[in-house]
Formats: C-alpha cells, sequence, structure tokens
C-alpha cells in the first residue's frame, strides 16, 4: 500500500524516456517477465527475449549492443529498417526506477510498414496499462523525433492499430493523429488503421 501512494504520488515529470542501458537491467527484467505470463497479448519483440540469459551481464550487454546495431542500421535482417529504441522508465519516492514500456522509432517505411507498424510501435507492460501512460509515451517519442532523435524519412509520422483496439485508437488521436485509411491483414485478423502525425507542429495535450 505504502508503494502504491508513493506511486499515485508523482508527477508527470518523473516518466521519461531512456536508451536502454545496463543500469535499467532489473527493471527491464521484471517488466518483461510480465508482458511474458500476459498470454492475450499477440506480438511484441520480447516476447522472444531468454530473461535467464539476460539476468546475466555479458548477456544483457550483448543485447544492448544489437540494440545499438539496429540503430545504426548493422547487420539487419532483411525487411527490417533501422529503428532507434527508447523504454519509459518511472522514478519512485524511494529513488528506484520502474520499466513502465518501450518505444521502437523506425526511421524509414518499407511496403510492409506502409500497411503494418508504421514509423512507431510500442508496448506498455500490463501492471501501467488504462493509466494514460502509452499517451505519454507516444507523445514523448514524437517530441524525440522533432528533436532529430531520430529524424524521420517523411515530415510526417506513420502509425497504425488493429481497427478494434480502440485504446491505441485514442492515443494516436490525442497525439493529432489524422486517420487516413486502412489496410488489410491475413484474415482472421482485422484491418489496420492508418494515422499520420504531423510531428513539427506543437505537441497536443
Amino acid at each position: 500500500m505504502e508503494n502504491q501512494a508513493i506511486i499515485a504520488s508523482m508527477s508527470e515529470n518523473a516518466v521519461f524516456l531512456a536508451k536502454p542501458q545496463l543500469l535499467y537491467q532489473k527493471a527491464f527484467i521484471e517488466a518483461v517477465a510480465e508482458l511474458q505470463a500476459t498470454q492475450h497479448d499477440r506480438y511484441y519483440v520480447e516476447k522472444s527475449l531468454d530473461l535467464t540469459k539476460l539476468a546475466k551481464k555479458r548477456f544483457f550487454q550483448a543485447y544492448l549492443k544489437d540494440i545499438q546495431e539496429q540503430e545504426a542500421g548493422i547487420d539487419l535482417p532483411v525487411g527490417r529498417v533501422p529503428q532507434t529504441i527508447y523504454w519509459l522508465m518511472k522514478k519512485l519516492g524511494d529513488g528506484q526506477v520502474i520499466w513502465l514500456g518501450r518505444v521502437a522509432i523506425r526511421h524509414q517505411l518499407n511496403d510492409n510498414l506502409r500497411k503494418i507498424g508504421g514509423h512507431i510501435g510500442y508496448v506498455i507492460r500490463p501492471s501501467a496499462r488504462r493509466q494514460g501512460y502509452g499517451s505519454q509515451l507516444l507523445a514523448l517519442a514524437l517530441e524525440k523525433i522533432r528533436q532529430g532523435q531520430p529524424s524521420l524519412d517523411t515530415d510526417q509520422a506513420l502509425l497504425t492499430c488493429d481497427e478494434n483496439n480502440l485504446g491505441s485508437k485514442k492515443i494516436i488521436e490525442k497525439n493529432g493523429g489524422i486517420f487516413s485509411g486502412y489496410s488489410e491483414q491475413e484474415a482472421p485478423l482485422p484491418r489496420k488503421l492508418l494515422y499520420w502525425v504531423p510531428y513539427n507542429l506543437p505537441k497536443i495535450g
């Protein structure tokens, strides 16, 4: 109860984006373990991570190196584009930090990302959902793009979400998303909604 009271009293300024780093190893592993235990989540890149290995410093450092190489465009798998990863972190009153989520900002679009995925993909840990963190995460990601961290191949950011994902739809629209159409997924998956966000405009909310 005491920790819950501390979390509830923290201001929005306690939430921030950080590049993946060894300092947050424990917080990351705890959060991803929670994600992996959630069966209804269909896809996120952390699902395939071996947390037993990542608990060891050398394996975690190798994971961080892989993230850095993705950003630099080094040895990318076929069909992948360079992307910058940020972690959404929150400071607690006792000085500890918890991992709330992750955003991947893709520097450019390919044919697949134009239909499914877009420039920005993110995930929030289950215990932090429906608390406004998704909207904060997207707003902070758009601010990073405005600052050129990273630069995109267009002057607008493309975001997509499942047609039946009302939560993601609201998050995108709150952050200035302009609906532009649909793209089809393989049945029985729902259609994707496509939104463009003109990130060079002042942030909303």
